[in-house]
């Protein structure tokens, strides 16, 4: 019997076929689309490290043989959601062309930013980061500062209704005050400073004129 022709495939196209389908199927959300991926994000995506807490998990309990040594990391999009400590896992590609990128490894983490042509860094240790991390969402679970920016928004609204009210208010009883009118203003405006000049003003005082008696008396 024959072998049909479709089933004739070597070795080398089955490991490229492989290779093809862990792309398509084991590649993050993070890679661009019609970017390849390099051995080094074929073996970061294999072991489901997306996100930052994934990666620390990862490193705290890795070995020295570990295949992945280190992966880059960028904020995640949270939105309105303040979370400093929220990252994503990406290639390096993406992080180089975002400017603000993390580099985490088994010793600690490495905050890169790239601005026109400078370049700043900071390192902190795995066990810093962790706690810092903590902390952090241990005080987010206060109802104060997990409810600090809708409170913000809300006591922002509420300002700017009693500001609309209160100009509402203003130009009705503009309308209706009869000082206000534009054909009384004026004139009381003009009154007031008359008023205001005479007050200003100085005058002489003359001595009591003397009554002489008539002679003829």
């Amino acid at each position: 019997a024959t072998v049909p022709t479709s089933l004739n495939v070597t070795s080398e196209e089955m490991h490229d076929s492989r290779n093809d389908m862990a792309q398509r199927t084991a590649a993050p959300a993070w890679r661009p689309a019609g970017a390849l991926l390099t051995q080094g994000d074929l073996e970061i995506a294999q072991l489901g490290l997306v996100s930052g807490e994934d990666a620390v998990n990862y490193f705290t309990t890795a070995t020295k043989d570990a295949p992945v040594k280190f992966v880059h990391l960028v904020p995640a999009n949270t939105g309105m959601d303040f979370k400093p400590y929220s990252l994503d896992v990406v290639s390096s590609g993406v992080a180089l062309s975002c400017g603000n990128y993390f580099t985490m490894s088994q010793s600690g983490l490495v905050h890169c930013v790239l601005h026109n042509d400078s370049n700043a860094t900071e390192c902190i240790s795995m066990n810093e980061w962790v706690r810092h991390s903590t902390f952090f969402n241990l005080l987010r679970s206060i109802p104060y500062f997990k409810f600090f920016i809708p409170l913000k928004m809300f006591q922002q609204w509420r300002s700017n209704v009693r500001q609309q009210l209160f100009s509402h208010q203003q130009r009705r009883l503009a309308r209706r005050l009869f000082l206000a009118r534009t054909s009384f203003c004026g004139p009381i405006i003009e009154l007031k400073k008359d008023i205001y000049k005479l007050k200003k003003a100085t005058f002489i005082s003359t001595p009591k004129p003397r009554v002489q008696s008539d002679p003829l008396e």
